[in-house]
């Protein structure tokens, strides 16, 4: 998906700016990603344009095909930082009531208890399961490594349950409801969730990630240091963590306030 993305977005440039590869300079891509911002694309949207386009010239550099990326001079357009989209405690509530089968309250315990993510979850075996110590190893997309995942009592209780019911062969943690039984793809999990949050009567998009922001949300408003939700979310960089996953709680915040400013303190 990353690749298609890359290469989706150097089709765009190339079809614009109509050079060769090594002929591009800073000016052609300013002017395509000016170009791609007038089309009534977001600041983010052309950054992640910038980004792509920047990674497959990084490519070129280093397999010698071209001497500089000529991305790296043009500048960053400045966002406007978006608010971090969390469950509050009633919406998670909810959404549990919502849950029809034994999988699909697996499913959603498993991902607000560990915020893996969703195209982590095809690559889990029920093997992996450590049942003693309520814990996974899973391999991580962006970091190529594997890092720890853990499993609270309600996810450990109804993953439990759903493991149970299933009468299949298959290794996967999550598989199909109907014969032959498979492991789930990331398409096919969307879905469930995607299903789950219409059941709900929620007016609010309801997705897997989400489940991964409201686990890093959870954590710093019960006060786990950021390189710890960090390392749980196996992001390189503590600052994604901060800018896109864990949000700070209004109440929280007017507590602090209370608590360190109050008159005569």
């Amino acid at each position: 998906r990353t690749i298609a993305q890359y290469m989706s977005a150097m089709h765009r440039l190339l079809c614009m700016v109509d050079k060769n590869i090594r002929q591009i300079d800073s000016m052609d891509i300013k002017y395509y990603l000016d170009a791609y911002a007038d089309r009534g694309n977001d600041p983010r949207t052309v950054n992640n344009e910038r980004r792509f386009i920047s990674a497959v010239f990084s490519w070129f550099r280093r397999n010698k095909y071209i001497i500089f990326n000529p991305v790296e001079s043009v500048p960053i357009k400045k966002e406007r930082k978006k608010k971090i989209d969390y469950l509050k405690g009633i919406e998670t509530e909810v959404l549990r009531e919502s849950c029809k089968t034994v999988r699909e309250r697996a499913l959603l315990e498993f991902l607000l208890s560990t915020g893996v993510r969703v195209g982590e979850v095809p690559l889990i075996k029920r093997n992996d399961v450590d049942w003693q110590n309520w814990e996974i190893m899973v391999y991580g997309q962006k970091t190529k490594e594997y890092r720890t995942v853990y499993l609270n009592d309600t996810a450990a209780l109804h993953l439990k349950k759903y493991l149970d019911s299933r009468t299949d062969n298959d290794e996967g943690l999550f598989v199909s409801c109907r014969r032959p039984y498979h492991t789930i793809k990331e398409d096919a999990l969307r879905g469930i969730v995607k299903k789950i949050g219409s059941r709900s009567g929620m007016n609010r998009r309801i997705y897997p990630h989400l489940m991964r922001k409201t686990m890093a949300t959870t954590l710093r408003i019960k006060d786990c240091p950021i390189e710890d939700v960090q390392k749980m979310l196996g992001h390189e960089n503590p600052s994604t963590t901060l800018t896109y996953y864990a949000a700070v709680d209004g109440d929280r915040m007017r507590y602090m306030h209370k608590k360190y400013l109050a008159q005569g303190a």
